[in-house]
């Protein structure tokens, strides 16, 4: 087609550009002057305004006629304007006449334009309409369908653009259509103040007879530029239908593509030959670059060596120097500079192109052909998942390469600011050239990315052309497809990384700081791992306490005391185990610490105490399962000194559990720290007059027929004292204290044993006496009194007893 193939959408956006260009004349003042010959156009302007039809032919030749008039008028001599007629609007005359010419020729070439695309529409619609299939049987290259494809989105943007630019000439016209209405009523006006005038002797009427013609000047360009306007709308109304009937003809051939597509060996060559094509274009426009970029470096350094010694001499003078070659110097370095660093960006993108670009489109090649050739459904999934990878890839770099440009257009800006206030022509020679590295470099990455741009469309469309081929599968492969893609959500979610901590490894003695992700499936695979562990030592444990309790006779509270802590140590193995077999640093605890840390700290302390306590407790073995000790006021048996707390039985049955710290914090009493035996005493009094050694007989006697009550080293009786109401012995023996040992049930024993063999002896046990003595020496005084002296008496007697 020849729309397709000689306008290009750069072609397209210059054309609408002189469009608008040609529009904009109506934005200037119309200030119009007096033409020295009638104007008859006026009616000619309003036929070329609303045509009865539209006759490109005879429209030109009218135009055609118009031009003629005018410039034959220009060539004769104009008539001296009346004296009120000032200099500028005498000049303004010339200036409407010169501008209705230019209109008028732009008119011309309009219609040109208009005859020529006629033809390309008639034809564009001609070969959509006949078009019935490709020459060639099916199944199609997928090489062609990349083609069709890209015809499709240029013709799309192109249909885009000639419709926003339709819209936007429509407003023009409109505004066109109203300044010529306007332009009509001051004719009309200026025709009203010439008859005022006409009517008797005026020496003003020669002015305002200028001013009408000046008025009907004004009418008659404004109602040209409205025409022009209308023609421009009428040129991108056919530009739009040649666009749009190409933009049908490549989706048409498109979608008889649909389906019938295979992508060969040889279209993967031919891809191939395609990108090794670019590559070379690219690797011979970096050398180049590279080529300049040396001989703008060099022209950099000799540049900053002149400035340099330039601002050392004059920082060295005292009177005032010459500025000039300072500003010339600092110039020479800016343009110098400003070359420099765009062939290097340059250079950098070239290099990027030619390798990372290169290679990552032929790998997504490979990606293509194994997903649409092999026909796995894995092998699609897969495929996609990497040709998403390769579009966030793109998308990041195409959002770089933005972000550099918007900073050389703000440079840009700058260097024409520059410009603008320079002065000296060699000056002003460095500034232009450094702002055409500038462009140099815009243009470079404009360049770049209309290929990232063009290559995303080609990715999603690759995407759309898996979707279509997994169309029509059986249901097997359905499913294959969607255990595909599950697969790879779940190793998607399994990869994902939740953070990184750097590590430092010691290789060959030199430190090295290396990056390890922390990722979900390192996670769960750690934490499956821990509990597998986990539940096997359980059970190993739990199987050697019964072999301790069973085999080896030993005590099932210390055997479970001891499995309990082997639990604590082997479970800080095992975790430490696990992370080194998932390859977790143990760094991720600290990285994850930071104020986590700090609190879970102040509210761990007391654990980590007791922990560390427990420890030292069984290290030391002050205090073992068994022992009767006392500690904040409780004494009872040990049965358990575990990772938080150990547990006293009392001799009443009632638990409690003391801190592990409090064992090295707090006076504590060991009753069976070196052995087991305890002395206990008896006490008991008898009457006076009872005889002395038959109860200590009696008493030793009790203690040495009690089966608990040792005989190494032996019980004692002590005669202790004479007691106000008895005689007092106590019996000292000693037990053996053991949970099945209950010495307070051992005292009550001797006491039953005491009670009967004293009431058989007829030996009695003492109780408290009081002896009462009344003094007879003097006698006792009896009063009478009153009964309120009775009762102050009785008061005082009661508050100071007498003696009797």
């Amino acid at each position: 087609m020849v729309f397709a193939s000689g306008c290009g959408q750069d072609f397209l956006h210059g054309r609408i550009v002189a469009v608008f260009a040609l529009a904009s004349l109506l934005s200037a003042p119309l200030a119009l002057a007096q033409y020295t010959t009638e104007p008859k156009a006026g009616a000619d302007a309003r036929r070329l305004e609303k045509p009865p039809l539209f006759e490109p032919a005879k429209l030109k030749v009218e135009i055609e006629k118009e031009l003629t008039e005018l410039r034959g008028s220009a060539e004769k001599d104009v008539a001296p304007a009346p004296a009120e007629i000032t200099a500028e609007e005498s000049e303004s005359a010339r200036q409407a006449r010169s501008m209705l010419v230019h209109v008028l020729s732009a008119q011309l070439e309009t219609l040109d334009r208009i005859s020529r695309d006629e033809r390309v529409r008639t034809a564009a619609e001609k070969a959509e309409r006949e078009w019935t299939g490709f020459p060639q049987p099916p199944p199609y290259s997928y090489l062609l369908a990349d083609d069709i494809h890209e015809q499709v989105a240029t013709r799309r943007a192109a249909v885009d653009l000639l419709q926003s630019s339709r819209s936007a000439m429509q407003v023009e016209t409109a505004r066109f259509r109203a300044r010529a209405e306007d332009a009509d009523e001051k004719v009309r006006l200026a025709a009203e103040a010439l008859e005022r005038r006409a009517g008797g002797p005026d020496t003003h009427a020669p002015a305002a007879r200028w001013r009408l013609e000046a008025a009907r000047d004004r009418s008659k360009l404004a109602n040209v530029l409205q025409a022009t306007a209308n023609l421009a709308s009428r040129e991108l109304d056919m530009r739009l239908a040649i666009a749009q009937a190409e933009l049908r003809l490549s989706e048409q051939q498109l979608g008889a593509l649909a389906g019938n597509m295979r992508l060969s060996k040889a279209d993967l060559e031919g891809a191939k030959s395609r990108l090794d094509a670019a590559r070379a274009q690219w690797a011979k426009d970096l050398q180049l670059a590279v080529t300049e970029a040396a001989k703008r470096a060099r022209e950099r350094e000799r540049a900053a060596a002149e400035l340099d010694s330039l601002r050392a001499a004059v920082a060295g003078r005292t009177a005032s120097p010459e500025q000039r070659p300072l500003v010339l110097a600092e110039a020479r370095f800016r343009a110098a500079d400003a070359w420099s660093n765009s062939l290097t960006q340059q250079v950098r993108i070239l290099t990027v192109l030619t390798t990372v670009y290169y290679e990552r489109i032929l790998e997504a090649w490979q990606w293509r052909y194994s997903a649409l050739s092999e026909g796995h459904a894995g092998s699609r999934e897969w495929a996609r998942n990497q040709l998403d990878e390769l579009v966030e890839y793109l998308k990041a770099w195409d959002s770089r390469s933005k972000t550099q440009q918007n900073e050389v257009h703000s440079a840009i800006q700058e260097q024409d600011k520059r410009i603008l206030s320079g002065t000296d022509p060699v000056v002003l020679a460095y500034e232009r050239d450094a702002l055409d590295a500038l462009r140099q470099l815009d243009q470079a990455l404009e360049r770049q990315q209309a290929i990232l741009a063009r290559r995303l469309a080609r990715l999603q469309d690759w995407r759309a052309d898996f979707a279509v081929v997994s169309k029509g599968r059986s249901l097997a492969e359905l499913g294959g497809e969607l255990y595909a893609r599950a697969a790879s959500l779940v190793r998607k979610i399994w990869d994902y990384e939740l953070l990184t901590i750097e590590d430092k490894v010691e290789v060959g003695g030199q430190t090295l700081t290396t990056s390890r992700g922390v990722t979900v499936g390192k996670s769960i695979g750690a934490l499956l791992l821990f509990l597998i562990a986990l539940r096997l030592m359980i059970f190993l444990f739990v199987r050697l306490e019964r072999l301790m309790v069973r085999r080896f006779g030993m005590n099932e509270q210390k055997a479970k005391m001891i499995r309990r802590w082997v639990n604590v140590f082997a479970i800080i193995v095992v975790l430490m185990i696990t992370l080194n077999l998932a390859r977790i640093p143990l760094t991720v605890f600290a990285f994850a610490g930071g104020a986590l840390a700090i609190g879970v700290g102040f509210g761990m302390q007391t654990l980590i105490k007791n922990l560390i306590a427990g420890v030292i407790v069984l290290l030391e073995r002050h205090v073992r399962v068994g022992d009767v000790i006392e500690v904040e006021g409780v004494t009872g048996t040990v049965t358990a000194v575990d990772v938080r707390s150990s547990t006293i039985r009392a001799f009443d049955g009632v638990e409690s559990m003391i801190p592990n710290s409090s064992l090295l914090e707090q006076r504590v009493t060991n009753w069976t720290l070196t052995n087991a035996h305890v002395r206990r005493v008896v006490k008991i009094g008898v009457a006076y007059g009872s005889p002395a050694r038959t109860v200590a007989q009696i008493l030793e006697g009790c203690a040495m027929r009690h089966e608990l009550v040792l005989r190494d080293p032996p019980p004692r009786v002590i005669f202790e004292d004479f007691g106000d109401n008895a005689l007092v012995f106590a019996l000292y023996f000693w037990i053996n204290l053991s949970p099945s040992i209950n010495s307070l049930q051992v005292m009550s024993d001797l006491r039953f044993m005491m009670d009967q063999e004293m009431r058989e002896a007829d030996i009695v046990f003492a109780f408290p006496q009081r002896d009462i003595h009344i003094d007879t020496t003097r006698p006792i005084k009896v009063e009478l009194a009153s009964p309120s002296a009775s009762s102050a008496a009785e008061g005082v007697s009661r508050a100071r007893p007498g003696r009797f």
